[in-house]
């Protein structure tokens, strides 16, 4: 017997436009928040995802679709690089909980110690160098290339 291929499994589609992100969270893509438990963390994106309506709140309603809520699951970037969904899922529970964006020092520096970082690994790969130009091969006379004058 053969085992079935397994395949690669794809990551949440998470939206990462600005405008998706900030409604749904009051931050930015990218932007550094401190979490109320101390953790810094870095705002990813967002999944919108739908969920049925709970039966408990007694509104009877005939169309099916409409019994389905729509919700962002937010996603951040951990320290480690690893990416997990946070528990709030709208601007105000984020403010309400008490996560902050962080000084814009600490975004400058996150940039800073990037653009090192990827200027290094350029360098290290011999992509920064400038392409040498080639002179240009004298004739047989070892007068140049210039032409005769009649």
């Amino acid at each position: 017997l053969k085992m079935p291929k397994k395949g690669k499994k794809k990551g949440p589609a998470i939206i990462s436009t600005p405008e998706v992100v900030q409604e749904h969270t009051g931050f930015n893509p990218r932007d550094i928040v401190l979490a109320p438990f101390g953790l810094q963390l870095e705002i990813v994106g967002v999944q919108l995802m739908q969920r049925p309506i709970s039966r408990d709140s007694g509104v009877q309603r005939d169309d099916p679709e409409s019994e389905m809520e729509s919700f962002a699951k937010v996603w951040a970037k951990l320290p480690n690089g690893s990416q997990v969904p946070l528990r709030p899922s709208t601007a105000k529970e984020f403010e309400e909980l008490g996560y902050q964006r962080v000084h814009e020092a600490v975004h400058i520096v996150r940039d800073t110690e990037l653009f090192e970082k990827r200027m290094s690994e350029l360098l290290a790969t011999g992509g920064g160098e400038k392409p040498k130009k080639k002179k240009k091969e004298k004739s047989k006379d070892g007068k140049g290339d210039k032409k005769k004058k009649k």
